[in-house]
């Protein structure tokens, strides 16, 4: 989450670009001008790994579906706490979009999200930058929410 909330305001240069954008995709891959909502989170992830000493269990991917199902159950949650990941899918396609939940409340969720927009109460797959956001519970509009994984599972 310090990682992350160090990064809200960051907004790309150009279309999904920019030097930092840019830097968040080399965490995974060397992708370019591609949606980074899920590289800008394994780019905290990679740091929290290297500040703390821990590695996570995630899969290193930048495509929010395939990271939901290579994951193993035991970094799948049913109930979200601070630090874990939000995924939504979009309608029924291959497409995704993904959080770090900040805060539980009781019709949703706070977030971080990277690659959305400061719009008010819709998901933003492919926005322009790292803003904090509000989360129905369920998901929003045509985003239904796939789940919740715990990064770091047996880190205290």
């Amino acid at each position: 989450i310090m990682a992350a909330r160090a990064l809200v305001g960051t907004v790309e240069v150009g279309r999904n670009s920019g030097e930092l954008v840019q830097l968040m995709q080399s965490t995974v891959n060397d992708a370019v001008n591609e949606p980074w909502c899920l590289s800008f989170i394994q780019a905290c992830i990679a740091y929290a790994e290297e500040t703390a000493g821990v590695e996570s269990d995630l899969v290193a991917t930048e495509h929010v579906l395939t990271l939901w199902n290579a994951s193993k159950k035991s970094s799948q949650v049913e109930k979200p706490s601070p630090g874990d990941l939000i995924l939504w899918r979009h309608g029924k396609t291959i497409s995704g979009h993904c959080g770090i939940v900040t805060d539980v409340q009781i019709h949703g969720y706070l977030t971080i999200e990277g690659n959305t927009s400061h719009a008010i109460g819709e998901i933003d797959r492919d926005g322009d930058g790292v803003f904090l956001k509000t989360r129905a519970k369920g998901g929003m509009g045509n985003f239904s929410e796939i789940g919740f994984l715990r990064v770091f599972p047996n880190y205290p």
